[in-house]
């Protein structure tokens, strides 16, 4: 093994941050998917609850995954249970491929 070094330990608190920084998010994103008491979620808050960035989000949206309700404004906004469903492993059929 040989003796630890100060550059040795740099890396890795910086990977144990990385880590505690990632563990985070998901508590967080567990918290709101939890406490959500609205039936639809702006896309800021559906990204929150799904735990996913507004790529991903628009990802999931383009492969049809996800249906975003459009309001008057323009704004996109999420079912909660369609994204309850999505989480639990329920996508639509038709976006399903082999």
């Amino acid at each position: 093994m040989g003796r630890p070094t100060k550059q040795n330990n740099q890396t890795e608190i910086g990977y144990i941050k990385e880590l505690l920084s990632r563990i985070e998010k998901k508590v967080d994103s567990i918290h709101i998917r939890v406490n959500v008491s609205k039936d639809f979620l702006a896309t800021r808050e559906a990204c929150n609850y799904l735990g996913v960035c507004r790529s991903r989000l628009w990802k999931l949206v383009q492969e049809g995954k996800i249906t975003p309700s459009e309001e008057e404004n323009g704004r996109k906004r999420y079912a909660t249970a369609e994204l309850k469903k999505y989480l639990a492993g329920e996508v639509k059929e038709d976006t399903i491929t082999a």
